[in-house]
């Protein structure tokens, strides 16, 4: 265990002692972001470092009622401060009694990132190369502007309470690359060896190695106003998926009452499995427990189109009589601080199960349609209906299976709907993922040929 987590874990120890006197029990977690961060704008380097970030949140339990509080120190006077402070504000529990599970700590983050956590200029000479190798680049010329950057990422997650302890450390390296602020690039790597370095270090110069010299609009392919196909990058996939779709898969969505899925019923393509992973030593969302403690685990969600388990926390997995499968996270919403936000059933780890075409065969595929790298405005999508209606941000424009343009841009308005009804059918209801798979950071996710409508 590194001694960054083992220090979090200790200060969670004595926090949760000072708070005991309190309440009949108490839960402490603690999560420490480490980032060194470089920006690339053309040809300036911006170096930054943010290094020791703590948040701590607790929730005490009193006579049925729960007390939240948070800080953003290890001191046990302080945090017993704010606690204080709070408990005139308690609600009625939601669990009788926190996690008692004892989870062992997993330091997951790889030995091969040792030399830049020691070393942050390592970080900033990879910044250098993202731009030295993009000016190499044959098609450079064609790009007016170029952002990019780097960025080396740990996280230390612990959940101390008055009878278990769990927690884990995750890391990698992240490049990112936008050309024209409009085609957008990024690529992680958890364990780093010469591929990966290769990798980093060229981010955006795969974009150029096929990049359109010319812009096409939906008019001139014909594509306005229809149902075409869609090749969706890995990451858009995944956003999808988060955004728009993972409200109607969790324990709280039944609970309430909002929605229509039922184990057993087919809502997707037969190519489309999703899994909820756990202990994913190699995604920084992933961890030996959840946010409250619980063992975490791998969820099949959905399989072969059917829908198979919903998502849980405690609270939830209590309210809907459903086991527990370890997936209750503090998730922000809004303006909340992560140490303020309330326990959500949230997807953690994400894998789909590949295909057996490769992402050119399926480009290949289509006689028109199109390739989104990314949409603007998905994160309003009308998550009730699960259905989103955005711009598209990058991509590539197909006829006859051969990329002939790019997306020119703000001309393509992107919209569909998950499930099947009125308007039309879901986006996934004929689908087919790639045989490679990508690693995002919080996922393992294919090239998702699926539908989508253009406006």
């Amino acid at each position: 265990m590194s001694e960054v987590l083992g220090a979090l874990v200790d200060a969670g120890r004595r926090i949760a002692d000072a708070a005991r006197q309190h309440g009949d029990d108490v839960e402490v977690f603690l999560v420490r972001h480490d980032a060194y961060p470089i920006a690339v704008h053309d040809d300036e380097i911006r170096p930054e470092m943010r290094v020791g970030r703590v948040q701590v949140g607790m929730r005490l339990i009193r006579d049925g009622q729960m007390t939240l509080a948070s800080t953003a120190g290890l001191d046990p006077e302080e945090n017993l401060d704010a606690l204080r402070t709070a408990l005139a504000v308690g609600k009625p529990s939601g669990v009788p009694s926190f996690s008692a599970a004892h989870v062992p700590l997993q330091d997951g983050i790889d030995i091969s990132l040792q030399p830049y956590v020691q070393d942050p200029a390592l970080v900033q000479d990879l910044a250098r190369a993202i731009r030295r190798r993009f000016r190499e680049a044959p098609k450079a010329a064609l790009i007016g502007s170029f952002d990019a950057g780097c960025e080396l990422r740990l996280v230390y997650r612990a959940v101390v309470t008055t009878r278990g302890e769990g927690g884990g450390a995750r890391g990698g390296l992240l490049s990112h690359a936008d050309l024209d602020s409009n085609q957008h690039d990024v690529v992680y790597r958890p364990v780093i060896d010469e591929a990966a370095v290769h990798a980093l270090q060229h981010v955006g110069v795969r974009l150029l190695e096929d990049y359109p010299d010319r812009d096409v609009t939906p008019a001139e392919l014909g594509m306005r106003g229809g149902r075409i196909r869609a090749l969706l990058a890995p990451r858009l996939g995944e956003g999808i998926l988060r955004t728009v779709l993972q409200e109607k898969l969790i324990a709280t969505t039944l609970a309430n009452g909002n929605t229509h899925l039922r184990q057993g019923l087919p809502i997707f393509g037969a190519q489309f499995t999703l899994d909820s992973l756990g202990d994913d030593p190699h995604l920084l969302n992933c961890g030996p427990c959840d946010d409250e403690g619980t063992p975490t685990r791998r969820t099949r969600v959905i399989e072969g189109g059917v829908f198979q388990s919903f998502l849980s926390s405690r609270r939830s997995a209590r309210r809907t009589g459903l086991q527990e499968t370890g997936n209750g996270m503090r998730t922000p919403i809004f303006d909340e601080d992560m140490s303020e936000a309330l326990i959500r059933d949230r997807i953690a780890g994400m894998e789909m199960a590949p295909g057996t075409r490769s992402m050119e065969e399926l480009v290949a595929s289509m006689e028109r349609g199109v390739v989104l790298f990314s949409l603007l405005g998905l994160h309003s999508a009308d998550k009730a209906r699960a259905q989103f209606s955005t711009t598209a941000r990058g991509g590539y424009a197909v006829k006859e299976g051969k990329v002939i343009g790019r997306l020119a841009p703000g001309h393509w308005s992107i919209s569909g709907r998950l499930f099947d009804g009125p308007p039309g059918r879901s986006i996934f209801a004929d689908v087919e993922p790639s045989r490679e798979r990508v690693l995002t950071g919080t996922g393992r996710m294919p090239w998702l040929l699926a539908h989508v409508d253009v406006a």
